[in-house]
C-alpha cells in the first residue's frame, strides 16, 4: 500500500444498537486480532487509510466502555446515535488545519475488518468526483461507505439501521467491488476473529517475495510476527534490531575459520527470515509509514555491501591473496550504485520500499499469458538475485566450507541488477509499475 502523503478524510466507527447486549459488545470489541483490541483496529484502519478525524457512533451506555478500550490509543470523540448533532456532522465551520479535501467521510461498521488500502483509494476517488462509494459484507449488510461530508447523516442511519445502501436520500451512489473484496470478514465471536485474523496474516505472503522466502522464510516470519504481535513492540525496532544481527554475522564472516563462518551463514539465514517481520507487523497492525519503508532499505543494503565486504577480508585472510579484496570491492561497487539509482526515484516518488522502483516493479506489473523472453529473464532476476537467495545459497556454502564461491556469485549478480536498473534509467522505465 502507498503511503498516504496527507490525511484527507474524516471517519466513523459505528457501534449499531441493539445487536447485543453492552457486556457482549464491550468482550467483543475488546477480542485482539493480531495483536489488538477489534475497536483499536478499526480506528486504525481508518487512521492508515488517510483518515483525519476519528469519531465512534455508539449507544451512549457504551461510551465509557469503549473509551476504555481504546485507552488513550488514538484520540476520538464517541458520539451518541441518538444525538441531535448527527444532524451537524457536515462540519461545515471553517477550520485553520482542514485539509483541502476535507469534505470526504468514511463510515466503517465497527464489526467489518478490511483492508485499509481500498478505501485509501476510495477516498482519493469520491475527493474527485464527490459520487458514493460503499460495499457490503457476504451477508448483504452495508460495511463500509466514502462520501460527501454533508451527507453523514444519512449514511451513519444506514449503518445504523442495517440497511444495505447508504443512499436512502437519493444520493448518487456505486456499490464498488474493490470496497466488497477488501472486506476480510465481520467479527461475531471468536471463531469468526480467528478466521479474520488468519486472513490479515495471509496478506503478508507478497507475489513480490523471492523463491527462498515464498517457501521457507516466509512461513517461520509469519509465525514469530504472530507471537510478538501482541507486545508493543514497534516494526522499526525489529528493523534496527535485525540490523544488528547482519552487523554481528559481518564479523563472524571476516574471521578466516569455519566454524565462526558457518556461524555467520546460520545468522544471516536468521536475518533473512527475520527481515521479513517488520512488514508483517506493519502490515497487520496498519504501522506502515515512509520512514519505517527507508529504515528497511537502507539496512538492508548495508548488510548486503557489510557482508560483500567481509567475505573478501576473510578469504584475503585465509589465502594471503589480495585479489579477494578486489573482487569483494568490485562487487560492492555495483551495490553502491543500485543504492543511489533506488534512493533517487525512491524520493521522487515519495516511498522507501525499493520494490516499488527497478526493475521489481517492472516484474510485477506484468503478467502476459505468453511472456517475451526479456520478460522471463526479468523474472529470473527478480528471483536468483534476490537476497533471500543469495543467503541461501552461502549458508549451503558455509557448510561444503567452500564459503569464497559466495563471492564469485555475488560479483555478476551485483553486476546484473545494476546494469539492468541502467537500462532502466536509459529507456525512461525506470518508475515501472
Amino acid at each position: 500500500m502507498n503511503i498516504p502523503a496527507t490525511a484527507s478524510a474524516r471517519g466513523y466507527v459505528v457501534v449499531p444498537p441493539g445487536a447485543l447486549d453492552h457486556d457482549d459488545i464491550y468482550q467483543l470489541l475488546s477480542t485482539r486480532i493480531a495483536g489488538m483490541p477489534l475497536l483499536v483496529r478499526q480506528l486504525r484502519t481508518l487512521k492508515a487509510a488517510g483518515c483525519y478525524d476519528l469519531s465512534v457512533v455508539c449507544d451512549p451506555a457504551q461510551a465509557a466502555n469503549l473509551a476504555s478500550i481504546n485507552s488513550g490509543s488514538f484520540s476520538v470523540r464517541c458520539i451518541s446515535c441518538l444525538d441531535p448533532q448527527l444532524v451537524n456532522l457536515s462540519d461545515t465551520e471553517d477550520r485553520a488545519d482542514k485539509p483541502a479535501n476535507w469534505q470526504v467521510a468514511v463510515v466503517l461498521d465497527v464489526f467489518t475488518v478490511l483492508r485499509p488500502d481500498a478505501v485509501y483509494h476510495a477516498i482519493a476517488a469520491t475527493a474527485q468526483d464527490e459520487l458514493f462509494r460503499y460495499g457490503v459484507n457476504n451477508e448483504e449488510r452495508l460495511a463500509v461507505a466514502v462520501f460527501r461530508a454533508d451527507c453523514i447523516r444519512p449514511a451513519i442511519e444506514a449503518f445504523l439501521t442495517g440497511v444495505s445502501t447508504p443512499d436512502p436520500v437519493g444520493h448518487l451512489g456505486d456499490r464498488v467491488s474493490s470496497l466488497d473484496t477488501a472486506i476480510l470478514g465481520r467479527v461475531s465471536g471468536p471463531q469468526s476473529a480467528r478466521i479474520v485474523e488468519e486472513r490479515l496474516w495471509d496478506l503478508c505472503r507478497k507475489p513480490e517475495d523471492g523463491l527462498v522466502s515464498r517457501y521457507f522464510n516466509r512461513h517461520l516470519s509469519i509465525a514469530f510476527s504472530r507471537r510478538i504481535a501482541r507486545y508493543p513492540v514497534h516494526p522499526n525496532h525489529v528493523s534496527i534490531a535485525n540490523f544488528g544481527l547482519a552487523l554481528v554475522a559481518c564479523w563472524l564472516v571476516s574471521k578466516p575459520d569455519y566454524s565462526s563462518i558457518l556461524v555467520a551463514a546460520l545468522l544471516f539465514q536468521l536475518n533473512s527470515i527475520l527481515d521479513g517481520v517488520d512488514g508483517e507487523l506493519a502490515r497487520v497492525r496498519h504501522q506502515s509509514s515512509l520512514v519505517g519503508e527507508w529504515i528497511d532499505t537502507i539496512t538492508d543494503d548495508l548488510s548486503n555491501i557489510l557482508f560483500s565486504g567481509a567475505l573478501g577480508v576473510s578469504v584475503w585472510r585465509a589465502t594471503g591473496n589480495t585479489d579477494w579484496l578486489w573482487l569483494a570491492a568490485a562487487s560492492m561497487a555495483p551495490m553502491l550504485g543500485n543504492m543511489a539509482y533506488n534512493y533517487l526515484h525512491l524520493a521522487r516518488m515519495k516511498r522507501g520500499d525499493v520494490l516499488a522502483t527497478g526493475w521489481f516493479a517492472m516484474s510485477r506489473s506484468r503478467a502476459p499469458d505468453r511472456p517475451t523472453v526479456k520478460q522471463k529473464l526479468v523474472a529470473l532476476g527478480t528471483t536468483v538475485f534476490r537476497q533471500d537467495f543469495l543467503v541461501g545459497l552461502f549458508l549451503i556454502f558455509a557448510v561444503l566450507n567452500l564459503a569464497h564461491i559466495a563471492l564469485l556469485i555475488i560479483l555478476p549478480s551485483a553486476w546484473i541488477v545494476f546494469l539492468a536498473n541502467m537500462g532502466l534509467a536509459l529507456t525512461g522505465r525506470a518508475d515501472a509499475g
